[in-house]
Parts: structure tokens; C-alpha cells; sequence
């Protein structure tokens, strides 16, 4: 008798992806937060409230991606795998911060030029966190629930980043300040926006 695919709901694997997003390619991110928040209690606030509100923002994106876009929807969650496992080599091989400016080095950097920043570390960092996952996720079959259940978890993921965001009122002059190195340093987003706002500014030009 063949064996059954296993399946797993699509909120358990939207969370299980989040918790791996979160933990697999956000040191530095961390790193960074732990070493510019004040010591004290309401450091420990800030770089926790920042970790919850990368956590739901990564649920929102990847339950959204699994439901709406189903087999298509995987395919961007690998892709967005692998891109953060190479932007994450880039981060701690060069200590680069992913910009706009960044970006656009990307974009007008030939293959060969390119080529010569991999190594085998490079091959590393893909193949443990971007592909192996990759493949992992395609394994188990997604039960993907009612139209009801889609938004009342989207709603649940929004509320707790608003709820998070008002909480930290107090703490929004401390992330202006450093809102860049936070920002280029958050995974896929860093890439994701920096790289609309690259094209942006290229057709104001």
C-alpha cells in the first residue's frame, strides 16, 4: 500500500518559514540591534519587539504567497530562499549593507565581474539555506483552509504589527536613527524595496 504524502496546514507552514527566516539569516540584523540599543530593559524591548514584528511581517508575506499563489506562490518562496541565503554570504563575507545603492551595483554588475565574489562559502550558504529548504518545502502537501480562515490570519499577522508598531511609540526616534542599517539588513525586504526604489529613482532620471 503506498504511503500517504504527509500534509501540514498552510499557517503551521507559513510559521515554521517565518522562525526560520527570523533565525537563519538575520545575525547580523540582530547583531547590529543588540550593539546600538541602550543597555537595560528597554533595549531588550526593542530589539524583542523587533524580532515579533519581523516574525508576523514574514507570516503575512508567506501566508499570503502559499494561498494566493499556490504552486506559483512556492516558487517565489524559493526564490526569495536563495536570495536571502546569497545576500546573507554577501552581508558577512563583505560587510555590506543591501541599499538602494547596493541594488543598483547589482543590477549593472556583468555575470563575470559577479562571478568573481562566489566561492565555495558562497556554495555553502546557498545550498544549506536556500536550496535544502527549498526542497524541504515542496515535500509535504499543503492544506491551504476556507477563505475564512485565509483572512482572519492575514488580520491576525496585520494586527500584531500595528499592535507592535504603537507599542514601541516611544522607540520610533531610536529606529529613524538607525533605520538604514536596520533596514538593509532585514531579509527579503532589504532587497525587495531597495531594489523598487533603485528603478524608481532610475525613472525619475
Amino acid at each position: 500500500m503506498a504511503n500517504k504524502v504527509k500534509s501540514i496546514k498552510i499557517s503551521l507552514l507559513s510559521l515554521i518559514l517565518s522562525i526560520f527566516t527570523v533565525v537563519a539569516y538575520h545575525m547580523p540584523f540582530f547583531t547590529y540591534s543588540c550593539g546600538a540599543v541602550e543597555k537595560g530593559f528597554n533595549g531588550i524591548i526593542i530589539v524583542a519587539s523587533l524580532a515579533l514584528l519581523l516574525l508576523a511581517a514574514d507570516f503575512f508575506l508567506y501566508y499570503l504567497l502559499l494561498f494566493l499563489g499556490r504552486i506559483v506562490g512556492k516558487c517565489i518562496i524559493v526564490f526569495t530562499l536563495i536570495s536571502n541565503a546569497g545576500s546573507l554570504y554577501f552581508i558577512n563575507s563583505y560587510n555590506v549593507l543591501i541599499t538602494d545603492e547596493m541594488m543598483g551595483n547589482v543590477f549593472n554588475t556583468q555575470f563575470s565581474e559577479a562571478s568573481g565574489f562566489f566561492s565555495a562559502g558562497a556554495v555553502l550558504y546557498i545550498l544549506l539555506l536556500g536550496v535544502i529548504p527549498s526542497v524541504l518545502l515542496f515535500l509535504p502537501k499543503v492544506e491551504y483552509g476556507s477563505v475564512k480562515r485565509f483572512f482572519a490570519n492575514i488580520g491576525i499577522s496585520l494586527a500584531v504589527v500595528l499592535g507592535v508598531a504603537l507599542a514601541n511609540m516611544q522607540n520610533w526616534p531610536w529606529i529613524d536613527r538607525n533605520s538604514t542599517e536596520i533596514g538593509s539588513l532585514l531579509l527579503p525586504w532589504s532587497y525587495s524595496v531597495n531594489s523598487v526604489r533603485y528603478y524608481n529613482a532610475e525613472k525619475k532620471r
